[in-house]
């Protein structure tokens, strides 16, 4: 019942990269997904139609840790929302979870975590969070960075490395994405800025007008990390 429980489908806000932990019962750590099941709708229902979206249940081997979990919680349940006929959540791969502790019965035996609007995603597309939390707090500056990807034939995004990127705020800053696709620019000071990708004859085609703080229009803050991945065409 506590898996079955309903949760809302919106999700009004893209979570930024966290250096440290941003809410009481939040769990990060990476896990290797060994089971999932549908739990609501009915597979029927889903199959007449599509596009609902569907609550599933998984168990996932907690592989590292980095806070939030017990040292011998070993592994994890799991509910997550999707929609469509796309399968994200894939049995036999790993994950990095930034986790939402549920409440119920369940989970004072087994941690239960709602991962639904959160930074969890495939562990091979996790690169910038992975680095944010390895490297820690940027201080006094900000630090922005993302990925440069490309949409393949299957319109999955792939990682695009030697991309020049722009970012303009007070002062221009030039990088390159490096082999995983990441351009990476730590000890920027606060404020505003553009982000921008540079063409071959040198033309900025701008793809974030703002990489600003909750899409208010307000300076990036000290200590703050931004991902602004730029999508190539």
């Amino acid at each position: 019942m506590d898996a079955y429980s309903a949760e809302s489908s919106e999700c009004h806000f893209i979570p930024q990269p966290f250096v440290r932990q941003q809410l009481s019962g939040q769990s990060v750590f990476t896990g290797h997904l060994i089971w999932t099941h549908l739990v609501w709708p009915s597979s029927l229902i889903t199959r007449q139609q599509p596009e609902l979206f569907r609550k599933y249940l998984a168990i996932a081997v907690v592989e590292d840790k980095f806070w939030g979990l017990p040292k011998l919680n070993r592994l994890v349940l799991l509910t997550y929302l999707e929609r469509g006929q796309d399968h994200y959540y894939e049995v036999g791969r790993s994950y990095f979870v930034d986790g939402r502790r549920a409440s119920g019965a369940i989970a004072r035996f087994l941690p239960m975590f709602n991962v639904f609007c959160t930074r969890t995603k495939l562990l091979t597309d996790a690169q910038v969070d992975l680095r944010v939390i390895r490297d820690g707090p940027p201080g006094d500056s900000i630090r922005i960075l993302g990925e440069t990807m490309r949409a393949s034939s299957d319109y999955r995004l792939q990682p695009v490395s030697g991309v020049t990127v722009v970012i303009d705020g007070p002062g221009r800053t030039i990088v390159k994405s490096d082999k995983y696709g990441v351009y990476d620019a730590p000890g920027l000071p606060p404020g505003i800025y553009q982000i921008g990708l540079q063409l071959e004859d040198g033309e900025i085609v701008w793809q974030h007008p703002m990489c600003i703080a909750h899409g208010d229009e307000q300076p990036i803050r000290a200590g703050d990390v931004r991902d602004c991945s730029i999508i190539v065409r």
